[in-house]
């Protein structure tokens, strides 16, 4: 909406600039950058309201539901909207994977999992899509933070990486 709202002003302002602006042209521009000021918080509203119930439906599993929310968020043209996998993207989501140092990850369907070091307690995480596989925050073993990612080539074959690196490691599959 806002980038309409510079696009009507800019139209305006050339206008002014590259010669006469007839009546009719100023009261469209009037008129829609009335419109935009006019719609701005209802879609504002409508838009929280949908990540509202994408988030109930990530949570109860409604893929389904999820993913016909995402599409009206999308056509939204809202950038911050997380993909939805397709039951056949999702084979990595319910086993556990284990890096060579012994960190367990499972992942679930609603974007969540949990990461739990050798000896240690499960931790909560959230994951996010991404376009050669998932990306996760988390910390490192000296407990800064980082991002890593994960690469499913098949049910059975899995690599992870710190985000910014290139030498990619095996995961073990667990059950």
């Amino acid at each position: 909406m806002k980038k309409l709202a510079v696009m009507c002003s800019m139209l305006v302002i050339a206008s002014f600039t590259f010669g006469e602006v007839s009546e009719l042209e100023r009261l469209r521009g009037s008129y829609n950058a009335a419109i935009v000021r006019v719609t701005a918080p209802l879609k504002a509203s409508y838009e929280k309201e949908l990540q509202r119930l994408l988030q109930r439906y990530t949570q109860s599993s409604k893929i389904n539901e999820a993913a016909e929310v995402m599409e009206e968020l999308q056509r939204m043209n809202t950038n911050n909207v997380q993909p939805v996998l397709k039951s056949d993207d999702m084979f990595f989501v319910g086993p556990s994977w284990y890096t060579p140092l012994g960190t367990k990850f499972v992942f679930k369907k609603n974007f969540s999992g949990t990461q739990q070091r050798e000896g240690g307690r499960p931790v909560s995480l959230k994951w996010t899509k991404t376009n050669d596989g998932i990306e996760i925050d988390t910390v490192d073993y000296q407990n800064t933070p980082c991002k890593w990612s994960f690469r499913f080539v098949s049910i059975n074959e899995a690599y992870f990486r710190v985000s910014n690196d290139k030498a990619e490691v095996r995961l073990r599959k667990g059950e």
